[in-house]
Parts: structure tokens; sequence; C-alpha cells
């Protein structure tokens, strides 16, 4: 906290830091509401040296939103942006060339929230294991993240 320019910074950091994590750590997911991107192109992109959000919670997320592309950093700790700027840059001017924007859909989203997250939310081609960790994320006593 020290390191933060302003007192308002390191404030700010204690606060959002106190509303997601308690003694038994991280307590909020997003993972009941990645099903809301269906339509939405995510590219996610993780160190998977990362020792403050293990690489564990990308493949995860990845699993939790079919047709995002998860793109892990072997030797990349929490700034993967940082640690390899050329192929972060070239990954993120890959993704912009290759996908398709999205188009908002008012009676889509409506009938996603409506059904909310299912078992076939997750990605098929996700493993028996990880489809069952989110699902068992689901399950658990953690807030949402919306």
């Amino acid at each position: 906290l020290n390191d933060l320019p302003e007192p308002r910074a390191s404030s700010a950091f204690g606060r959002t830091l106190r509303a997601v994590v308690d003694w038994r750590g991280q307590v909020v997911t997003m993972l009941d509401r990645c099903y809301l991107t269906e339509s939405i192109p995510v590219q996610l992109v993780w160190g998977a040296q990362d020792s403050v959000i293990p690489a564990a919670h990308g493949e995860l997320a990845h699993a939790a939103m079919p047709g995002s592309r998860l793109e892990l950093f072997e030797k990349s700790g929490h700034f993967p942006f940082h640690d390899d700027p050329v192929r972060f840059v070239e990954l993120v001017e890959n993704f912009i060339d290759t996908t398709t924007a999205s188009v908002y859909d008012r009676d889509a989203l409506r009938g996603l929230l409506q059904t909310g997250v299912t078992a076939k939310s997750i990605d098929d081609d996700a493993s028996v294991d990880t489809r069952a960790a989110v699902l068992d994320a689901l399950e658990a006593d953690e807030r949402s993240a919306t």
C-alpha cells in the first residue's frame, strides 16, 4: 500500500480488498454470471505462474464462458502484459482482427437472465474435473461479483 501514489488510492484499494476477501480467502465470484457473456467475444489472458489469482481460476472462467479464448503465458505471473509485452500485443491484435463484435440483443439477454446458469452453460470442451469445479464453485457460499 505504501507504493500507491496517493492516500485515496490506498484507501480505495483497502475497501476493494475488504469487499472481496475475508478469513476464508476470496469470497466473491463471477462464475454465476459468466453465462451472460455468451454472445460477447472474450479473450482471457493469464500468467501460468500467477500467485495472486492462480491460473486454475482462468481455466474455470474459460470453462464457464463458452466461446471464450484462454491464453496462458507459461513464464508469467500476475502481469503477463508486462512479462511478455510483444506476445501480449500480438495476442490482442489477433483477437481484434479475428473477432466479430457482439450485437446487443435485449430479448436474448432477458432470456438468459430468466433461465439462469445451467450445466449446459459450461464449455463442452472443458475437462470433467473443470466442469465439476465450475459447478462446485456455483454452489459454494460465495457472493456474486455482479
